[in-house]
């Protein structure tokens, strides 16, 4: 056989058995060989929550090559926007545009991407010509108009970068960012009243925005208003205590104006309480002798220099043996002190000083309240402050090296009246108030001896429960302690931890994206009221998702404030190089997320080395609300400048959403039925 023949027999027989093969199994298609790109894009999803973009990046860029019309260009955008790489997310949106022009997001976002690129002209005509679009979506119109206004202000168009401002606030007057933007072009104008009345604004919308003080102080300072000009740096060093400016500031005042200005750290005195009070009517509880007593360490369990109290009735003064070491009357100003290494307490002004270096106990006589001035709350958030407080109980004054630590000795549903109170509004449904009692009572059974070491069960701030005092409770908080008298939740016959959070933006978190451990009855639950959304979401469906307020329980307009449940900030890159000793600021990499988005690990990188956040994650990126966001870096002039953050949420998303519970009751949902949505498997126990 020759060399053709040869080849020809052997071209006859593979055909030959190709047509077997398609004759018993189909005939082959370029299907046939496509691979599995569901499977794929799952997987591209599964290293973006993992933290893992360029492999994210990697897998969507393979799916793009069998599907050009997808939405692989779209989720690759996304992410290169998050990695500050605009150049290739202009080049993704580029792409997804020719197959879907009509997309108003994505040319908005590639609008976006081009102005961080420094190329204002494209983006300014990009976004104009979107602002013409009938029934524009009132996000993408929101956004349009910032950006033009920011776009104007760089321009010097300050008047026009003022208009598009306000065109930002009419299409959403939530929109905080937009009202802080105003203010900063008025102060660029030099009109320094119209700047302070939109930075008020913009904090009145959202309070925990991050810088404002400093620039409020700043302008106060220039009109000579010192007053004002002194309190806006307190708080601004409250939030930032590496803020130099108002540091400095500050200390020019106090020694400007010795004695008149004093930091709200200073000591309380007693000379500033008037002589009279009135004290809060209380009356026990008939179960009160079986009820267990737990200690609560007040003002966040801090050591205090001075506290100053007095009592609803007359009151005895006894050590942990039982002794009495003095007697007090109903109404005076008494004052306890750390002098040196000993304590004193004292009958304010003139009685004998009771020196002791081991705890004493103040018991009043009869079931009244014991009243301590100015109790520090809220330490490290925007709305701290001093407050007088009324407690039921017993006080006692532990003294340490560096103050005394206040105890307050109470039983646990008389505790739960103040902080059902305190952690949700008593005008709320009673099925939710009923559901905030038992989630409470079941979290302090759980947490008993969480602060043994400080000498107290649990503090008094959000890191365990607030706790405001008698003044706080009303009829129906006492109403929904009394009606679930006892009440626990349980899991295999034990008190679970049962925490909670004020908003879950729309989806709680499992325990172990939160904390890192799993727990079975924290599981990450849907509140929305149409759960059409499959968790967790791609890239651009997060991104889409937390700017807009989808319909939920969470977002329930008689409870939640929408700059909760939907919130933006921009925090600078100097606020965050201040607050992290990593030099110059050069990325923000997220490594981990949970099922609804939260962020559960970022890495801080600069170029004096890089930090892993986690606990402290929102606290140093500018007090964000909720770990759950996207974020875009911003570029002026090609320099990194800061970063604006969208997000959902006010809290750590895991266990039950308190809005969510209201939004529930209202829809008439009993509150067993909304424990047991959001706690997993759970039983509800009687322990009394």
């Amino acid at each position: 056989m020759n060399r053709s023949n040869y080849q020809r027999f052997w071209a006859i027989a593979v055909i030959g058995v190709i047509l077997v093969f398609s004759k018993m199994f189909g005939v082959l298609t370029l299907a046939d060989w496509q691979p599995d790109l569901q499977k794929m894009s799952a997987q591209a999803k599964e290293a973006y929550y993992a933290g893992n973009l360029d492999k994210s990046l990697e897998t969507y860029r393979e799916i793009l090559k069998y599907e050009p019309d997808g939405r692989s260009s779209l989720q690759m955008a996304s992410i290169y926007e998050e990695k500050g790489d605009y150049l290739q997310a202009t080049k993704s949106y580029e792409i997804y545009l020719q197959y879907h022009s009509n997309d108003s997001q994505a040319r908005l976002d590639l609008a976006i991407a081009r102005y961080n690129q420094g190329n204002y002209a494209s983006a300014e005509k990009d976004l104009f010509n979107l602002l013409q679009k009938e029934d524009l979506d009132y996000v993408f119109a929101r956004e349009a108009a910032y950006y033009l206004s920011k776009i104007n202000q760089h321009n010097g168009q300050y008047q026009k970068a003022i208009i598009y401002a306000d065109q930002a606030l009419k299409a959403d007057s939530k929109f905080a960012l937009a009202t802080i933007q105003k203010g900063w072009i008025y102060e660029l104008l030099g009109e320094t009243d119209q700047a302070i009345n939109n930075y008020l604004a913009g904090l009145t919308l959202d309070g925990s925005l991050k810088g404002v003080q400093r620039q409020l102080g700043l302008l106060y300072f220039k009109k000579k208003d010192y007053t004002k000009a002194y309190d806006r740096f307190d708080k601004a060093l409250d939030e930032n205590d590496n803020d130099l400016v108002s540091k400095a500031k500050l200390e020019w005042l106090e020694t400007e104006f010795p004695g008149k200005y004093k930091r709200s750290t200073a000591p309380p005195e007693p000379k500033n309480f008037p002589e009279t009070v009135k004290f809060e009517q209380i009356s026990p509880l008939a179960e009160a002798a079986k009820i267990t007593k737990i200690r609560v360490g007040l003002a966040g369990g801090d050591s205090q220099k001075v506290v100053i109290f007095r009592v609803g009735s007359d009151f005895q003064v006894k050590d942990l043996e039982g002794e009495v070491l003095t007697t007090g009357e109903a109404g005076d100003i008494w004052m306890a002190e750390l002098k040196g290494k000993t304590a004193e307490l004292v009958n304010y002004p003139d009685g004998k000083p009771l020196k002791f270096t081991s705890p004493i106990r103040i018991e009043p006589v009869e079931y009244v309240p014991i009243l301590i001035h100015q109790v520090q709350f809220g330490e490290g958030y925007y709305w701290s402050g001093k407050q007088d407080r009324q407690y039921r109980g017993q006080i006692e004054l532990m003294p340490k090296t560096d103050g005394l630590t206040v105890v307050n000795i109470v039983n646990v549903e008389d505790y739960l009246y103040s902080v059902v109170a305190s952690e949700m509004p008593s005008s709320w449904p009673l099925e939710a108030l009923k559901v905030q009692a038992v989630a409470a009572r079941t979290y302090t059974y759980f947490n008993l001896g969480k602060h043994k070491s400080a000498g107290y069960d649990l503090c008094d701030t959000v890191h365990c429960a607030a706790y405001n005092g008698i003044s706080w409770e009303s009829n129906s908080t006492r109403l929904a302690v009394n009606e679930t008298l006892g009440e626990v939740m349980t899991y295999n016959g034990r008190p679970i931890n049962a925490v909670y959070s004020s908003n879950s933006g729309g989806h709680t978190e499992d325990a172990k994206d939160v904390w890192g451990f799993d727990l079975p009855y924290l599981k990450g639950v849907s509140t929305l009221i149409e759960d059409s959304e499959v968790f967790p979401l791609e890239p651009a469906d997060l991104k889409d998702w937390l700017r807009k307020r989808p319909g939920a329980y969470s977002a329930d307009p008689r409870f939640a404030n929408m700059v909760q449940y939907r919130w933006q900030r921009r925090v600078t890159r100097s606020f965050i190089e201040d607050r992290l000793n990593i030099g110059k600021l050069q990325e923000l990499k997220v490594t981990g997320r949970g099922i609804g988005g939260s962020v559960i690990s970022m890495l801080v990188i600069g170029d004096k080395g890089e930090i892993e956040l986690k606990n402290s994650l929102r606290s140093n990126l500018g007090g964000l609300r909720s770990n759950r966001f996207f974020f875009r870096p911003e570029y002026e002039n090609g320099q990194l400048s800061g970063y604006i953050f969208y997000g959902g949420g006010w809290g750590h998303s895991a266990g039950m959403d308190q809005v969510a519970a209201a939004g529930m009751a209202r829809d008439g949902i009993n509150y067993d039925d909304i424990l047991k949505h959001f706690y997993t498997g759970i039983d509800l126990e009687k322990k009394y």
